[in-house]
Order: C-alpha cells, then structure tokens, then sequence
C-alpha cells in the first residue's frame, strides 16, 4: 500500500511526462534536483511507474526481526514477562535471556499485537528544577524506601545512594527498618567501589539530623571551651571522615532518588518473583549483580571527567567511625560498665587514667572498642576470680573418721559421765 508521498511523486512524473510541468517546476514541488527529475523520468520510460518507488520496497529488511523470535518474544510477553513494562522487558530478553532487540523495534512489536505496557503515564508536576552536579562523587543522594517488595505482605525497606552527576545507583541494601546500620552499609559499599563522596543529600529524619528547634545550641562559652555539638550516630562520622551532609527540605528537591523508586519498585518485585528471591538476605545478595546492569543502561558521564570521590578508607577505620560511640568513665580500679558488663583496657600504652571520659565504640562490624585520645584500643571483660576452695591434707573419709574417734573418746573422758571406770591404782 502505497502512503501519500509516493503517491505525490508518482503524480507529479506523471504529469511531468505528460508536459504539464518542465523538470523545474517537477523539482520544486517534489523537493528534489532536476538531475534526480529527470532520472526519474527516464526510469519510468524504462520500466514503468512504479519504478517512481523505492527499490526496496516489498523486500524483507536484513535487520528484521526472524519470524520464529517474534513469536518468542510475543509468547514470553504474554506470559512470563506479561507485567514488565516495555524498557523492563527489553532488559530482561537481552541480559537474561540472551534474546537482543531494540526498544523501538520491541514497542513496535507489541503494539501491533495490542498488548499495552505495565507502566501508566502520569503527568509529572512541574517544579523548579536543580541543575545536576557536574562531577562524579560530587553528591550522593541518600534514600529509603518502604515497600512490600516480596509480593508477601511483608513491608521491608530498600536503601539506596544515588549519584547526582551521573545517575549511577552507588549501592542498595535492604533491612526491617529504616536504620544507622543500613545507611553506614551504603557508605561501606560506595567506599569499597568508589571511595567517600564529598556530599550526601537526605531528608530531615533524626538519623541525619536533630529537629533544630528542640536541640540544645551551644553558647560562645561552651564553643570556646570545646563543648561538642550533640549531633545524631550518623552525623558525627560524616562529619569524622569529612562528609558533607545536605538536608533537603522537599521530596521533589532529591528526584533522582524518588523517580529511582517509582522505577525499582515497578521492577524489583517482578525480578524477585521470576528469580525466586524471596528474602532480603537473598536479596542483598543479588544486589551488586543487577547495580551493574542497571548502571550499563541508565547511568551516563558526568559533565566534568574529575572525579569527586576521596580515596577509599581502610574498612577497620571506616567501621570505627560509623560505628554506635558512647561516653563511659574510667573508674578507680581502671575499669568501666557498658552493656551490663565490667570491661578494663589490656593495653599498658593507654595513658587514660581514673575519672577520665572514655569513647566507647561498637556495631555490628566492629568489636567493642575503646577510644581515647585520638587512638583506639581493644578491650577485655573484666571478671572476678573467686577464691580458690581449701585443699584437705586428709581425704573426705578418713576425716569424717578421725573426727568421729575424736568424738567417741571425748565422751568417754568427760568428769560428768557417770559410773566412769576408775583407773586402775599401780601396785
């Protein structure tokens, strides 16, 4: 079936040949030179009007698509990826199933045969944008997210970093809760590949940061005699290690993070179904596996090639630092409690001596530790040994034995019993 333009230009050589219109007039309205005109003409001569069409026209494109992975895809789209949305669908033909085909061509396909995608189109709400970061490590959104992402009924939270130069999800990890021990996890992740970024972006929840209003503000005589901020768990390491931390004060100021749940939690619980991951330990486990191919699809270069990211810190160092730190005084016998327990500090190089203030640090990847000084160091449970019970010279038995001939002859020899035999007189 011939479109309009065809039809224009078999029209118009028609009449061109028919001396309605000079070669001139044919090329304006056709758009084209009078030496292609005039070859037109000629070929019509030759072979008729229809040589006025493209030469391929009727013939199979080299890049088709065969006809047996048509229906390949079709049938895995209308049942094992029938809830994928068409972006989601390509990825997964081409990374799991080896099956490549372009996004174009895939929507084509699937349109023509009526079968719509997973994924609605909402109109987004206008806001003013922030123009992104210009180098690699710059800033790094941070993000949970609560979800029932093992289609159980089991609501869980996804944390994720994000960069804001590049769109490179840095790291993801699930937990129960919205928790230090999950956000610290993503820096150990982002460290370990990367480094540590020169910011982070999160909103205002009291593991990033205290309600201003109700915190204590230091005087100028407490900043001058030293007196620490009080600031929450997570705040004091950034601040330790040199992190930067930036509070946005609306969900559309950190989007890149909030459009990255709208995508995960579209395909995640998808994933999670066809891959049978049904935990979070699985999950987690899964995760460095699909980062990287997320990030071979929708993460692009930053506009400056300087990376922003400091060098990686060793793990023992970095989990000191994000680990839980408490204060605790050295008592008179160089010992101190915490958690119900007596610990004392084996090292002698430690110069903290009685009525000092301690720093004690633990977590989840780091041992009770002590730090003082600017130096950390191990400590030991303190325990009393009781003493040790006394060693009879005599066994039980012949103890109890001694003590009842002892007993038996004292009787006889008391001056109250009566009718005691006389001793009897020498002769």
């Amino acid at each position: 079936m011939m479109d309009n333009q065809e039809a224009r230009r078999m029209a118009v050589i028609e009449q061109s040949l028919a001396g309605k219109f000079n070669n001139q007039q044919a090329a304006q309205l056709l758009e084209r030179s009078v030496r292609q005109i005039q070859r037109l003409k000629q070929k019509v001569k030759e072979k008729g009007l229809s040589a006025v069409l493209h030469g391929n026209r009727g013939k199979q494109p080299h890049n088709a698509v065969p006809e047996a992975k048509r229906a390949e895809i079709l049938r895995l789209a209308t049942s094992t990826l029938k809830d994928c949305n068409y972006l989601h669908m390509q990825e997964v033909l081409e990374t799991e199933m080896g099956m490549e085909i372009s996004y174009s061509a895939l929507s084509r396909l699937l349109r023509s045969q009526h079968i719509p995608t997973s994924l609605s189109k909402h109109r987004r709400k206008s806001h003013r944008s922030r123009k992104a970061m210009q180098h690699f490590g710059e800033l790094v959104q941070l993000d949970a997210s609560r979800f029932d992402w093992f289609s159980n009924g089991d609501y869980s939270y996804l944390h994720a970093a994000i960069d804001d130069a590049t769109n490179k999800v840095l790291a993801l990890y699930f937990t129960h809760e919205e928790s230090l021990e999950a956000y610290s996890e993503l820096i150990f992740q982002t460290n370990q590949a990367y480094g540590l970024p020169q910011a982070l972006y999160t909103d205002g929840r009291t593991v990033f940061f205290y309600d201003s209003k109700t915190k204590h503000q230091l005087s100028l005589e407490e900043q001058l005699a030293g007196v620490e901020e009080n600031m929450p768990q997570f705040a004091r390491a950034c601040k330790s290690t040199g992190i930067l931390l930036k509070r946005a004060h609306s969900a559309q100021a950190k989007g890149l993070v909030e459009r990255l749940w709208g995508s995960l939690q579209n395909r995640l619980p998808k994933d999670f179904l066809r891959l049978n991951i049904h935990s979070m330990e699985q999950a987690n486990a899964f995760f460095p596996h699909f980062i990287a191919a997320w990030n071979r699809k929708h993460a692009h270069d930053p506009a400056s090639p300087d990376s922003f990211f400091s060098p990686k810190w060793p793990a023992d160092l970095l989990n000191l630092q994000f680990a839980v730190h408490e204060k605790r005084k050295l008592s008179k016998g160089f010992t101190f409690d915490f958690q119900g327990k007596k610990y004392i500090i084996p090292d002698p190089a430690c110069p903290a001596l009685p009525g000092d203030i301690l720093t004690v640090a633990f977590s989840k990847h780091c041992p009770v530790q002590v730090i003082f000084a600017g130096h950390a160091y191990t400590v030991a449970e303190f325990r009393k040994v009781p003493p040790s019970p006394p060693v009879p010279k005599l066994s039980a038995a012949e103890l109890a034995a001694k003590r009842s001939e002892i007993g038996r002859m004292g009787r006889q020899a008391s001056p109250y019993r009566k009718n005691l035999p006389q001793p009897a007189q020498p002769s």
